[in-house]
Parts: C-alpha cells; sequence; structure tokens
C-alpha cells in the first residue's frame, strides 16, 4: 500500500474530508474533529504512515520467518544465533549428531559453541563472536571443536545476519559443516608441500612470475621466506645461463613436460648451485609447475670422484698390492703387480670371467674361494684369508686376499686386494711342524713337565705329568698349580719364592725337592729343574719345571703317621713348586 501525503491549508475543509476519506479507505478511522488542528496534520500523517512501515516489515518478517522454517527443515546443520544473549534460538537435529551433545544442552548453554571449541581456537572464536556483538557478521568461520566422547573435528560455519528496522544485528543464522575429513588431507598436502626434501614451484611460463613456492625452494635460493623470494625473484633471472630456461620451455610446450633436467640456478648472492628440474606444463592455465630437486652436493662428488677415479689408477699402478676389480661376474680392472703374480698378461687377465679365474686357482682351495666370493655378495665384505693360484708358469704360489664390495657406476662392483705370502706361509708352516715335534717330544718326555705363567696358573702339562697327578689334561691347564696340585702345609712357603723368582728377585735352584698332591690324595715327592722364559725387555713371563718322582713309599708313611718329620721342602725353603 502506497499512503499519499496532501499538504493542507488552512480552513481547507474540502482538503480535510478528502483526506480522511484516503485514511478510512486505508484502515485508518480518525474524526473530523482530529482534523480540525490543521496545524497538527502533518505529524499526524508522519505518524500513521510510520504505523504502516512497521506493519508492513511485521508482515515480512513472517514472511521470512515461515521461509527460515522451511529452510530448517532442508538444511542440514542449521543453527540461529539471537544477539547480543548469543543464545540458540533454532538448533537442527544433525548438530547433535556433529558434536555428540543434545539439542537441549544446544538451546539451554549460552553460546554453546563456545563451551566446546578446540582451546587452539578459543582465541579465535571469542574474536569472531565480539564482531557479531558488534553488527559485524564473518561470512565464513572454520575452527576445531571437541566432540562429547573426546574426539577433535574441523568445522565450517557460514553466517547470515538479520537486523531489524534501525540496522541494528538480532541474530545470526548459520549452516555447519564437518569438515574434517577434507582439512586433514589439506594439513597434509600442506605439510608435504612444506616439508618435502624438495623445492616445488607454480611459475607462469610467460611472464617468469612464481606463482606458488614451498620454503624449501626459497631456503636453496638463499631467500629467507616464501613471501621475499616470490616479491624478488623472477624465473627469467633464477637461470644462470638463460639458455637453460629456454631449452626447458621449449621441451614443456612440445612434449608437455621435462623430466631430471639439470641446471644451474643463481641464488640470493649470485652464485650458482645444481638443480635436477622436472615440470609439467598446463597451457590452458598458462603455467607449469614442478620440482626442482638440488644436486649440487652430488655434481661436486662426481667432480670429486673423476679426480679421484685419476688418483686412485695413479696409485693402484704402484701399490706393492695386486688389486682386482670384478663387476657382474668379470674382471674389469688389474694392475701390474697382478700380471707378475700370476704371468698372465693384462689383456689375458682383464678378459677372464669369474668362472675362469677359478680355474687358475689351485683345485683344493676352488670351492674354499667360491664360497668367499658368496660371502662378500651377502655380507659386503670378508677379511683375510689365503689360497693357493697356480700360475702360467705351473708354480703354486699362496696369496693373502680381502674382499670388499662397494658401488660402482649403475651397480656394485668386488674389489679384491691380494698380496704374495708364499715365503711366510712356507715359514709358518716350517714353524708349525717344529712346533708338532717339539709337542711330541714334551708328549713322550718321561719326566713330568709343566709351564707356569706370572699367577702360577697351569698353561701346559705333559701326559706323564697327568699320569703322576691322575688328572686329564683339560682338569689341570688354567689352575692355579700352587693351590690345586700342592698339600696345603707348603702352599704358602712356596707362593712367596715363587713370587721372588718371577719377579727376578731371586734365581731358582737347578735342583730341589718338594710334594705335589695327587687326585686321590697321595702325596708325591718330585725331585725338580726349573728354567725361565723370559719377554723382549728381559721380564720373566713363565717358568718351565721338569720333575722326577723320587717318593719313597716309608717316608710317605712315616710323614702320615708323624708330624714331626720335616719335609724337604720345609727344610730347604727353596722350592717354586
Amino acid at each position: 500500500m502506497t499512503v499519499k501525503i496532501i499538504q493542507l491549508e488552512k480552513n481547507d475543509t474540502e482538503s480535510v474530508t478528502q483526506a480522511l476519506k484516503i485514511l478510512e479507505k486505508n484502515g485508518f478511522k480518525c474524526s473530523i474533529e482530529e482534523m480540525k488542528n490543521l496545524a497538527e496534520m502533518d505529524k499526524l500523517i508522519a505518524e500513521k504512515n510510520l504505523e504502516f512501515q512497521i506493519h508492513q516489515l511485521e508482515q515480512q518478517i513472517t514472511e521470512l520467518d515461515n521461509l527460515h522454517q522451511q529452510l530448517t527443515m532442508r538444511v542440514r546443520g542449521f543453527v540461529k544465533m539471537d544477539i547480543p544473549t548469543c543464545k540458540m534460538s533454532i538448533v537442527d537435529k544433525f548438530l547433535a549428531e556433529l558434536s555428540g551433545y543434545t539439542v537441549d544442552e544446544w538451546i539451554n548453554t549460552p553460546n554453546f559453541i563456545q563451551t566446546i571449541v578446540h582451546p587452539d581456537f578459543e582465541n579465535y572464536y571469542s574474536s569472531c563472536c565480539d564482531k557479531m556483538k558488534k553488527g559485524i557478521v564473518p561470512k565464513i568461520m572454520e575452527y576445531k571443536i571437541i566432540r562429547e566422547n573426546g574426539e577433535e573435528r574441523w568445522w565450517l560455519q557460514f553466517n547470515i545476519g538479520a537486523f531489524d528496522i534501525k540496522g541494528k544485528l538480532v541474530s545470526i543464522s548459520s549452516v555447519i559443516l564437518d569438515n574434517t575429513e577434507h582439512k586433514e588431507t589439506e594439513i597434509k598436502y600442506r605439510n608435504l608441500f612444506e616439508n618435502l626434501n624438495a623445492g616445488i614451484f607454480r611459475v607462469n611460463i610467460e611472464t617468469g612470475e612464481f606463482l606458488e613456492v614451498n620454503q624449501r625452494l626459497a631456503n636453496a635460493a638463499g631467500y629467507p621466506s616464501v613471501e621475499e623470494f616470490k616479491e624478488k625473484c623472477n624465473a627469467v633471472n633464477f637461470y644462470y645461463d638463460i639458455e637453460d630456461r629456454n631449452k626447458i620451455i621449449e621441451i614443456l610446450k612440445t612434449q608437455g613436460k621435462v623430466t631430471d633436467f639439470e641446471v644451474k640456478l643463481k641464488n640470493y648472492d649470485g652464485k650458482y648451485f645444481w638443480v635436477s628440474h622436472s615440470a609439467s606444463y598446463y597451457p590452458k592455465e598458462g603455467f607449469c609447475e614442478g620440482i626442482i630437486i638440488d644436486v649440487t652436493n652430488r655434481k661436486k662428488a662426481e667432480e670429486k670422484l673423476k679426480e679421484s677415479e685419476e688418483r686412485f689408477r695413479s696409485l693402484v699402478e704402484q701399490s706393492v698390492a695386486g688389486i682386482i676389480i670384478i663387476k657382474n661376474d668379470k674382471i674389469i680392472f688389474a694392475n701390474d703387480i697382478i700380471f707378475k703374480h700370476s704371468g698372465y698378461s693384462s689383456s689375458q687377465f682383464t678378459s677372464m670371467e669369474l668362472d675362469q679365474l677359478y680355474q687358475i686357482i689351485y683345485p683344493e682351495d676352488r670351492e674354499f674361494v667360491m664360497e668367499q666370493f658368496k660371502k662378500v655378495d651377502e655380507t659386503g665384505m670378508v677379511p683375510e684369508f689365503y689360497f693357493r693360484i697356480i700360475t702360467k708358469e705351473n708354480k703354486t704360489i699362496w696369496l693373502s686376499t680381502q674382499l670388499k664390495k662397494f658401488t660402482y657406476e649403475d651397480g656394485t662392483a668386488i674389489s679384491c686386494v691380494i698380496v704374495e705370502v708364499t715365503k711366510r706361509i712356507e715359514l709358518e708352516q716350517k714353524l708349525t711342524q717344529e712346533h708338532k715335534l717339539a709337542q711330541s717330544y714334551f708328549d713322550i718326555a718321561g719326566v713330568l713337565l709343566v709351564v707356569l705363567n706370572r699367577d702360577a696358573n697351569v698353561i701346559k702339562i705333559n701326559k706323564f705329568g697327568c699320569e703322576i697327578l691322575g688328572y686329564t689334561q683339560e682338569e689341570i691347564i688354567g689352575k692355579n698349580w700352587i693351590q690345586n696340585f700342592l698339600p696345603n702345609r707348603i702352599q704358602s712357603a712356596v707362593q712367596r719364592t715363587f713370587n721372588r723368582c718371577i719377579n727376578g728377585e731371586i734365581s731358582p735352584d737347578d735342583y730341589f725337592e718338594n710334594y705335589i698332591l695327587t687326585k686321590n690324595g697321595e702325596e708325591r715327592l718330585i725331585l725338580w729343574h726349573n728354567a725361565v722364559l723370559k719377554d723382549a725387555e728381559g721380564n720373566i713371563i713363565e717358568i718351565i719345571s721338569s720333575g722326577e718322582d723320587i717318593t719313597i713309599p716309608h717316608l710317605v708313611e712315616a710323614i702320615k703317621g708323624d708330624n714331626e718329620i720335616v719335609d724337604p721342602i720345609l727344610k730347604e725353603n727353596k722350592s717354586i713348586n
């Protein structure tokens, strides 16, 4: 309805009557008397017009409430909060499911969401509420809440404000969505984007403007932050050689992507660093995006490796040890020493397969050597071992070898460090034979032979000594001679004499006597002769004693029956056994 305002003049009865008819026609009643005072006519009409506008607004509010009710039936996660009380006047049952709390708890608790918001977002949510109380409505809010069961969930809240006729915010209608899965995916992607051990970028291929980069790329280029990198760096001046960028763009436009293109880039200080560049091109969007991996250390290592290979080749050629490198069961390198050892020429040796190499190994050693090559392939290293080979001149020589597996080119190889040890092995074999011979003499001797270390522990005893004592070698070796095989009454005296002798304070006598104690408790008198063994510095390290059994049966019986009879060891006080 439109209200027509008529300007009335004094004493204009006809106009007054006409105004009354218009008001009555539109539902407003007033008498002619009320209109008599023409001076108040304008005020009255203004008041009636205001009442009419209020009536119209109330109708609109009713219509909006009806629409509001219909929306709440159609939209899940709907809530209406009154301002400034922050009480929930409408709560969708779906929110009870999302939060785990009942609708009554939502309605009866002012600003209910504030009570369940995650501690990390309390300040954020409070700030949003303060804005609402001031009449400012955040269109979208994102925060985390804690459900009734303690589970943490991400929520998205979309807000629409309702204002009264004076423009004051009276309520906020919101739709709340659970955004947890999407948010967690976003966080994982963001973490991957930021923490991936590679630079990630999106760049306008024509202008060179970086649209998106991660911190890793900014750091590699020497910039403290992504923002500073995007502000100061452009792809056009990022390349050490602009021709490299032109080549990459050409490949992108013709093939759609570039993979592992190694180029030099410039950092903040103008110094270069090497990267492996991979990217894909999106023509419609006008940008390319991809990954940059810093390979500076690898490139420098390759340069050093090249230098070290030259040095290594020079070193091994002059080495006193033979060196062989085997890759894929084939000899790919051997130095001159190997040719001298084997008698084969360089071309003959380096063309050998591993199976052919086994053929020059002494037949009895082949299986053992094959086992060592299997072991190095499994464990990576085999310590020193010995084997024989048959040279081209049909001579048999001994070699000492160590094996090690290492990374080589696009795979692995085995290095063999070889030293000829024929003379050493022959000497060891001769010493072993002599040792065996000495051991046989030691065992067949018709006297008791025993070797003691500095602690008087038995380190060797012959068979005859074992027979006299009644013990096996295993029962004697390692035991203390004085504490285990001498009578108690003489142990202290013998120990004192032994200590003085082993420290070089006295020399053992050529001949002396003392008793020993057998396994069955019998005492036997032994006539001893001692000798000492010294190390390179003259220190006594062992005492070798040979003893003859001179036991007189009736004397032993007398000792057992008469304590006044004195042992020769106590009488002489010379024995060390």
